[in-house]
């Protein structure tokens, strides 16, 4: 899942998502509690679905890097075969 937090309103952050097509949902961070887990400013996190932060990204993000670490992180979390699709040696589906 991809998300994006920012301390302006829901209704700052609906039109910022319109105006520039952004595919993934902004919620608001208003009370500041994601910024000081996280840090502030632009900074991205590739999060595991156990917590774990697997990639920062200061700045704006170099989307190849994230993107490749993004399937490697994907390629980890798939060791069961699903019937009927093959997979590599360490069962990670290679259909995408």
């Amino acid at each position: 899942m991809i998300l994006g937090a920012s301390k302006d309103s829901m209704k700052t952050n609906k039109r910022f998502v319109k105006e520039y097509g952004i595919g993934f949902p902004l919620i608001s961070d208003k009370d500041k509690k994601i910024r000081r887990r996280y840090g502030g400013g632009r900074v991205t996190y590739l999060i595991d679905k156990q917590g774990v932060i697997r990639l920062i990204q200061k700045g704006v993000p170099d989307n190849d890097v994230f993107l490749r670490e993004l399937k490697r992180l994907n390629a980890v979390k798939m060791p069961i075969e699903e019937e009927g699709r093959p997979s590599d040696s360490k069962g990670a589906y290679k259909g995408r």
